[in-house]
């Protein structure tokens, strides 16, 4: 849906659908019964990979990290969004089994 939807034009939803998980580590660690899934993240954030490619992604990435820096420095999200946004990154990556697509993630994040 992501990819239809920047196909489509939408490129600001799809930066949204990009950033929606930014909090999930740390919420899956202060409230654990709730449905949160960094296995999912991860999963999710390897389909991109795949179906995507690692430039698209690449992209996105960057794009959505830019987006939410203006907004952090106009306060209309939380002033620790760019390190939660980072720690669920790592987080869901870390879940997914070791091979080319969590090497090439990593790489992704880590830039």
């Amino acid at each position: 849906m992501t990819l239809l939807l920047d196909e489509m034009g939408e490129a600001e939803i799809a930066r949204e659908a990009l950033a929606w998980f930014a909090y999930d580590k740390s919420r899956a660690e202060r409230l654990p019964d709730l449905p949160i899934s960094l296995e999912g993240d991860g999963q999710y954030l390897a389909a991109l990979l795949e179906r995507g490619g690692r430039p698209w992604l690449a992209q996105r990435l960057q794009e959505t990290r830019a987006d939410f820096a203006q907004r952090t420095a106009r306060k209309e999200v939380q002033s620790d969004f760019p390190a939660q946004y980072q720690a669920t990154l790592e987080a869901a990556i870390a879940t997914l089994p070791e091979g080319e697509t969590k090497a090439a993630l990593g790489e992704l994040i880590g830039e």
